[in-house]
């Protein structure tokens, strides 16, 4: 097998040469090559997602097979593919990077900010503040000493951390490489060929309907059809995503959806954090009265942050498109029988709402532009232990953590 380089969740051909510089306290490496792919769409998925790394910004993994002292974390600081031929080897690469260390160098710090979450119900506080670094990171360190709780996800156990004062502190840890993207929030979309890519910036052809929300313990996809605003979650379960659950989103009394999903917009995506916005409009005939859906994942999370805004004040619906059973909690909604796989779904809002016993799902209390909410999963359902159980799912959201990840130095 030929070698490759990898940056960050792209990997590719292995670079016809390499140069590192070194001056002081900094060190600039660049490579050069050309890709080598099956099809041009492959080869215009590399070009398009290396350019969009290519903004100094992202930290991210470096490997190359060719040379295996050449593996820490750097930053692309430019990149450009020129475009010689494009039936058979026309793509040249070249990439600028600043080399930030090996994993003996450096550590990483999650920055942790945000505020209980205002809301109609009374919770003025958790213990449930939480984040949850890489699989098999390790050197650990946080001055609350938050509790661990295990998450087996789709890449292995991840460890999400909770405490009632994370966000007081900083905390430190260290992953390798080949690690660092395990049980990461992840963003899918088509390309013109109909292939679904993992996109490794903020931008993406605008197919909506194959979009992807993923973080190795839920799911979300996005229905393909033109007079319904839906979507599907799942729960990861030891061995692939399970017990779907097919959501509509409607207006009024009614219950009447948008028109399908009609554009994409990635706002950010880092292995902690990804939010996607997708929206859509109302009126057949002037393509008009808009709704705009940000959804947001965090990594060890098992559930989604939606916020859901239309163009007027009206009552918001989001319900299960199947019959299923719910419970009234006052602050959260669940089904009240396990699915066939053992776990229920859950779902709730800061503000007041009503909830379909009968049928399943939430509806604002009283007419709003704006709902914000989540839905997620009950690991377990009725057997949900410790931080699984539709309680503490409610407080992670309330509870919101703002989660940046930096590079420190050891």
């Amino acid at each position: 097998m030929a070698n490759t380089v990898t940056i960050g969740r792209l990997t590719f051909t292995s670079p016809s040469a390499l140069s590192d510089s070194r001056s002081g306290s900094s060190r600039e490496f660049s490579i050069q090559g050309k890709f080598v792919a099956d099809t041009i769409a492959e080869v215009k998925h590399l070009r398009d997602e290396l350019l969009a790394c290519a903004n100094g910004y992202y930290v991210v993994p470096f490997s190359w097979t060719g040379d295996d002292t050449v593996s820490g974390y750097v930053r692309v600081v430019s990149a450009s593919v020129n475009t010689a031929r494009t039936v058979v080897g026309g793509y040249d690469y070249a990439v600028s990077m600043e080399w930030l260390g090996n994993i003996g160098e450096i550590e990483m710090e999650s920055q942790f900010s945000g505020a209980l979450l205002e809301n109609d119900h009374s919770i003025t506080s958790t213990t449930d503040q939480f984040y949850a670094p890489p699989v098999d990171s390790y050197s650990h360190s946080h001055s609350s000493n938050p509790t661990n709780f295990e998450r087996v996800g789709e890449d292995g156990s991840i460890y999400a951390k909770f405490s009632s004062s994370l966000r007081s502190y900083n905390a430190k840890f260290l992953v390798d490489p080949d690690d660092f993207y395990k049980n990461s929030c992840e963003i899918f979309t088509n390309d013109s060929s109909d292939v679904s890519r993992l996109r490794c910036g903020l931008e993406t052809p605008n197919f909506p309907t194959s979009a992807i929300l993923q973080n190795g313990l839920v799911k979300m996809t996005f229905d393909n059809n033109n007079s319904q605003s839906r979507f599907t979650v799942y729960s990861y379960d030891g061995d692939g995503y399970k017990s779907a659950k097919e959501i509509a989103i409607s207006r009024g009394a009614s219950e009447q959806e948008w028109l399908g999903w009609r554009s994409i917009q990635i706002l950010k995506n880092e292995p902690e954090v990804a939010t996607i916005r997708l929206t859509s409009y109302y009126d057949t005939d002037s393509r008009d009265q808009r709704l705009t859906f940000d959804v947001t994942l965090r990594r060890g999370a098992r559930h989604f942050s939606l916020v859901t805004t239309q163009w007027s004040s009206g009552k918001f619906n989001i319900k299960p498109t199947a019959t299923l059973p719910f419970t009234d909690n006052t602050s959260y909604a669940v089904m009240t029988n396990n699915d066939a796989d053992g776990n229920q779904l859950v779902m709730g809002s800061p503000q007041n709402f009503d909830v379909d016993t009968t049928n399943g799902g939430i509806s604002t209390t009283s007419n709003t532009a704006t709902m914000k909410s989540f839905i997620g999963f009950v690991y377990d359902g009725t057997s949900a232990t410790s931080y699984d159980t539709a309680d503490s799912i409610r407080d992670q959201y309330l509870d919101n953590i703002y989660e940046v990840v930096r590079i420190v130095k050891s």
